[in-house]
């Protein structure tokens, strides 16, 4: 599975999610078990700024470095900042002589680098922290935070031809500037 996918014209899957203490969507986690591919990368920027919710931030990993972004109110991601994965994740890797990692283990072991970074459960002083710090991540997960694997979230609706070829039997017509779903209201009282 790509490291974060477009699964219907409207829905992503993302491999982590990560909320703090009063149940709000903090981060993203997309991560690829090998070296990502420059021909897939800005495909997975897009599907990340697609993303209706609004998670301020961002994390695309890979097996050589795990990139932040922040995602501006204008759906647009900016790049913080890329660290070495081995660097940080060097202290959760149980065999750490390891050639090629597995996507879920990628993502297992940044899940307990980003509870490190919240509770410092492992180290006093994680690695990158004070990256982290910096770009206002860290202080938003500071108490605790709690994550779920494999969340499918709403996007931005796509023009048929947008989409991956697998997915355009069931593309509605229509494109970016399509407003979003109307929610019904409760009706009017009547006086």
């Amino acid at each position: 599975m790509p490291a974060i996918q477009r699964i219907s014209d409207r829905h992503a899957l993302a491999d982590l999610v990560v909320f703090d203490r009063q149940d709000r969507p903090v981060l993203i986690v997309a991560a690829e078990g090998g070296k990502i591919q420059p021909r897939y990368l800005e495909s997975y920027r897009e599907v990340l700024q697609s993303i209706r919710r609004n998670i301020p931030f961002a994390i695309l990993a890979d097996s050589e470095e795990i990139a932040v972004y922040r995602k501006e109110r204008t759906w647009r991601l900016v790049h913080l900042a890329s660290i070495p994965t081995r660097e940080v994740l060097l202290a959760y890797d149980p065999v750490p002589d390891r050639g090629r990692i597995s996507k879920d283990l990628l993502a297992g072991m940044i899940a307990a680098w980003i509870r490190d970074l919240a509770i410092h459960w492992k180290l006093p002083t994680p690695p990158a922290s004070e990256t982290m710090v910096a770009l206002g991540l860290t202080g938003r997960l500071d108490g605790g935070c709690w994550m779920k694997r494999g969340v499918r979230l709403a996007c931005l609706p796509l023009r048929g031809d947008e989409l991956p070829h697998e997915l355009r039997d069931g593309a509605e017509p229509g494109g970016r500037g399509n407003p979003p779903e109307v929610t019904p209201g409760r009706p009017a009282d009547r006086a």
